[in-house]
């Protein structure tokens, strides 16, 4: 990971789908910040439109195999109206096709 890397300012608009999408690929990838698709499928409003924003680069030395990550701060509409505010490591590949 270059340090001069510029970290992406696009702030990605993502529907439940995507989200889930994203969060189900974390968890396949264990990934270190996200949150369990089983809660994102039961508490997020089905019709959301949900926020992400990355912040860092993040990587898992431990594992080279892993591409680097962005670390996004993700807002997320629940059914309740409400909206919590969460972090999302997303490889590049799974962040540009994000919509802006």
């Amino acid at each position: 990971m270059d340090p001069d890397d510029a970290v992406p300012r696009e702030l990605k608009v993502l529907d439940t789908a995507a989200l889930l999408g994203l969060e189900e690929q974390a968890a396949r990838l264990r990934l270190n910040q996200r949150l369990d698709p089983a809660w994102v499928q039961a508490n997020t409003a089905p019709a959301g439109t949900h926020y992400l924003w990355p912040l860092l680069w993040t990587s898992t030395p431990h594992r080279p195999h892993l591409p680097r990550q962005l670390r996004c701060e993700l807002l997320v509409v629940l059914r309740t109206g409400d909206r919590v505010r969460s972090l999302l490591d997303v490889v590049p590949d799974d962040f540009a096709p994000c919509r802006e």
